[in-house]
């Protein structure tokens, strides 16, 4: 499924749709996409969504920030761009822990671990809008493997038609 956010008020309604279908049973979301733009950004909102008061930052180099919601689930937010391919190696096994259900895992530049991550997720690719002159636009690509994950993106997408009908009411 394919989103075209507009700006950042979009792309902040995206991620609060995408929490209530999370909700408290967590998930697995692999982000990538190129530097700046706006996987940390998506992140933050979604975490927002879910009740995290924390500052929400990219911890590329602490490679794993923890934050708690007054939703009680367990967020985990991993960046794999400073690891080299050995360096996941030495983590592969931890990750392991963070799969588990009731837990929301998101790691950025997921790519760089493709093969150390859960087949049961959802993959979210952030790409600029090209051939337009808006440089807020951003296309985000949503898939899923599994079903829990497949339900989740289906939820989803109901709620963003839902939303845009609700806007074309409006209007």
């Amino acid at each position: 499924m394919d989103v075209i956010c507009q700006d950042l008020n979009k792309t902040k309604e995206i991620a609060t749709l995408l929490a209530q279908c999370v909700g408290k049973d967590g998930a697995f979301i692999a982000l990538s996409g190129a530097i700046g733009v706006g996987k940390t950004t998506f992140t933050r909102f979604l975490l927002q969504a879910l009740g995290v008061e924390q500052n929400v930052t990219s911890p590329t180099f602490v490679l794993l920030n923890e934050y708690h919601s007054d939703k009680h689930i367990p967020i985990y937010h991993f960046d794999l761009y400073r690891l080299e391919k050995e360096g996941l190696k030495t983590i592969s096994k931890e990750l392991d822990e963070y799969i588990e259900d009731g837990k929301l895992t998101l790691i950025e530049w997921a790519n760089y671990g493709q093969n150390y991550l859960p087949e049961e997720r959802i993959s979210l690719e952030i790409t600029y809008g090209t051939h337009t002159k808006n440089e807020n636009l951003r296309i985000f690509k949503f898939s899923a493997n599994g079903k829990k994950m497949e339900e989740i993106v289906e939820k989803l997408q109901k709620k963003i038609i839902q939303r845009e009908k609700e806007l074309e009411r409006l209007c």
